[in-house]
């Protein structure tokens, strides 16, 4: 038995009503065997704007796994891929803010957010040190470059700084310190961090940070409403955890996951805005899909996680989606339709 995903799609304007159709598939030892297809088109048109923020990394240097090479080609081919799933195609560990003919590009595309540069922890870094001066003169001097060319050409209130990975209290001064000197100079620009403050900042202390990413089961309801009337935003995210019955999108999982987390979960918890640190993270990737519908893509991962950080395969001329990423655009367009009902509310 072998599944197979049939795309529909219905263009803007399309008049309601059912529509009817045949699909056909054929095989060489066996006759052709015609279904029925029967779509219904509603009365109301999906957005072309997505309201979802999203901040899910593309690990681009992967390509030269699968193709032997990065090329500006190839990288753009994937950038516009996931922005068609609804997707920015962000990086949140970018060392360097990404070239402006990119995120105009991007942005034509429905852009609604992307990370300027990742400010890592400091290697070595004891508890309760501030951020090294040398190094906090040298992030503050990319905002510098870039920040007059973003509100030039109306892009910088997408922008956002990323920092602090996953850190605990050891670096909450480091954190401070660093922040703090980003938001003396730039205060309207966000600052977004997935540290661990499981009372998004009010006990670390750390004003300077606007939005706060916990894991989903970190996601505190009542904390939220206190984050939020101090001004912050509160994300949430996935990676290896969490684990079931929470939703994810582990290979193993129900497809059907994917589609809840960002659609009806989403919805109905709120958060600002979703992130996810990989979409193609090909570990053991040395070549890229040719033929199927079996193939010898290798889909393991991290440990029991497979599918972790990977939701995109390389196909022979570009990227692939798998089950999963149309779960996840599928959910993403769920949650425009609660988008749509809020504005008629």
């Amino acid at each position: 038995v072998q599944p197979v995903w049939v795309r529909i799609k219905a263009p803007a304007g399309t008049a309601p009503g059912d529509y009817s159709g045949t699909i056909t598939v054929t095989a060489s030892n066996a006759p052709a065997t015609r279904l029925a297809l029967n779509v219904r088109v509603w009365g109301f048109e999906v957005p072309k704007e997505t309201h979802l923020r999203t901040a899910m990394s593309l690990y681009d240097h992967f390509l030269k796994n699968a193709y032997g090479e990065t090329t500006e080609a190839m990288r753009a081919k994937y950038e516009d891929f996931v922005l068609a799933y609804r997707i920015n195609p962000d990086n949140i560990y970018r060392t360097s803010p990404p070239p402006l003919e990119s995120v105009l590009r991007w942005n034509k595309q429905g852009l609604n957010a992307f990370a300027l540069v990742c400010i890592h922890k400091p290697a070595g870094l004891k508890a309760g040190n501030p951020f090294p001066a040398d190094q906090k003169a040298a992030i503050l001097a990319k905002l510098d470059a870039v920040v007059p060319k973003l509100k030039a050409n109306g892009l910088y209130s997408k922008a956002y700084v990323y920092g602090f990975d996953e850190i605990g209290p050891e670096s909450y001064a480091a954190m401070k310190d660093v922040f703090g000197a980003i938001k003396a100079k730039y205060p309207d620009l966000m600052i977004m961090t997935t540290g661990r403050d499981h009372t998004y900042g009010e006990e670390s202390g750390i004003d300077a940070v606007d939005a706060w990413c916990p894991l989903t089961p970190h996601y505190d309801l009542e904390r939220v409403r206190k984050a939020r009337e101090r001004g912050k935003q509160v994300w949430w995210y996935v990676c290896i955890e969490p684990k079931t019955p929470f939703a994810n999108w582990l290979i193993e999982y129900d497809a059907i996951d994917a589609r809840m987390l960002m659609g009806l979960q989403t919805a109905k918890y709120e958060p600002d805005g979703f992130l996810y640190y990989a979409m193609m993270r090909w570990p053991l990737t040395k070549k890229p899909i040719t033929d199927g519908p079996y193939t010898d893509w290798p889909p393991a991962s991290f440990l029991d996680c497979n599918g972790d950080g990977s939701i995109i395969c390389a196909g022979p001329d570009g990227p692939l989606a798998t089950i999963r990423l149309e779960n996840i655009r599928d959910g993403i367009e769920d949650y425009e339709y609660f988008w749509l009902l809020k504005q008629e509310a």
